[in-house]
C-alpha cells in the first residue's frame, strides 16, 4: 500500500519548504543579482521547450500541433514566468512572506476549479479559505 494523498503533500510542502529556502540563498547571491529577469526566462524557455518538444515528438510520436503539445506548452511558459517572478521577489522580499503570497495561488485554484472545472465546496471549505487567505493578507500588510 502507498503513500495516501496527505502524507505525500505534507512530504511535499516538507521539501518545497527547504527549497525555498535555498533558493533565497541563492537568489540572494552576488553571482545572480545582476542576472535579468529576461534572460532567465529566455534561457529557461528554450531549454525546457527544446527538452518538452524533443520528447513529445520524437518518443511519443505527438502531432506538433495538438492540444496536448499547446497545453503543455503553455504549463512551460506559465511556469516559467512565475518561477522567474519568484526568485526575483525572493531577492527583495523575506521568505516567509515570499512563500507566504505565492501560497494564496491555492485560492485562485479553487476560484478558478469552479468556474473551469465546475466544481463546488462546503462551506466548511469556504471558511478555511477566507480564514487563510485573510491570515496571510494580516501577515504581509
Amino acid at each position: 500500500m502507498g503513500l495516501n494523498w496527505l502524507a505525500l503533500a505534507f512530504i511535499a510542502m516538507i521539501l518545497f519548504s527547504v527549497s525555498n529556502l535555498l533558493l533565497k540563498i541563492l537568489a540572494s547571491s552576488k553571482e545572480l543579482t545582476e542576472l535579468p529577469f529576461t534572460k532567465l526566462i529566455s534561457v529557461g524557455a528554450l531549454a525546457v521547450a527544446f527538452i518538452v518538444i524533443t520528447y513529445l515528438s520524437f518518443f511519443r510520436h505527438i502531432d506538433l500541433g495538438s492540444n496536448l503539445v499547446k497545453m503543455v506548452a503553455a504549463i512551460v511558459l506559465l511556469s516559467l514566468i512565475a518561477f522567474a517572478s519568484y526568485f526575483y521577489a525572493l531577492r527583495e522580499g523575506k521568505v516567509a512572506l515570499v512563500t507566504a503570497v505565492v501560497s494564496l495561488s491555492t485560492i485562485v485554484v479553487a476560484f478558478l476549479s469552479v468556474i473551469f472545472l465546475k466544481e463546488s465546496y462546503s462551506e466548511k471549505e469556504v471558511l478555511a479559505i477566507a480564514l487563510a487567505t485573510t491570515s496571510i493578507l494580516v501577515m504581509i500588510l
